[in-house]
């Protein structure tokens, strides 16, 4: 016989999570479950994502951050960092909206230190950048 196993809730709850989260990659962002989900997470930090086909939105007020829909596993982080995301780099405005485009790469600029970067993802923080090119500079690593 096998012993038994006693699972606590926060087990269990955890490894539910984990499972709906299997799911929701395996449908992908186009899903009407998964985008009502999405929309359910990044609402706690007032944020809406919405698919626009080639790629997915994220809105804070008149602000918009563009990803590829391959990465929508970020969306919480997305979501609750948006202003360290959208700070890091210059915004386009189209339409009245402040726009800043991870959706495919390109070149962005870095507001703190007015230098170019290609970025083929979402940025670091400015100070990370910074970080980083004091490291280059010396030539340390």
């Amino acid at each position: 016989m096998l012993p038994e196993r006693h699972l606590s809730w926060q087990a269990v709850a955890a490894q539910l999570h984990r499972q709906a989260v299997r799911l929701a990659i395996a449908l992908g962002p186009r899903n009407r479950g998964v985008l009502l989900y999405l929309k359910h997470v990044c609402s706690r930090y007032e944020c809406e994502p919405l698919n626009r086909g080639d790629c997915l939105e994220f809105r804070k007020d008149s602000r918009s951050i563009l990803l590829p829909e391959k990465h929508f596993a970020h969306a919480s982080t997305i979501a609750r960092y948006f202003d360290v995301f959208f700070d890091a780099v210059q915004c386009d405005v189209s339409e009245g909206r402040s726009i800043v485009d991870y959706s495919k790469p390109r070149l962005h600029t870095c507001k703190s230190l007015g230098l170019q970067f290609e970025l083929a993802g979402f940025s670091e923080r400015s100070d990370v950048v910074e970080g980083y090119l004091r490291g280059v500079h010396t030539g340390s690593r």
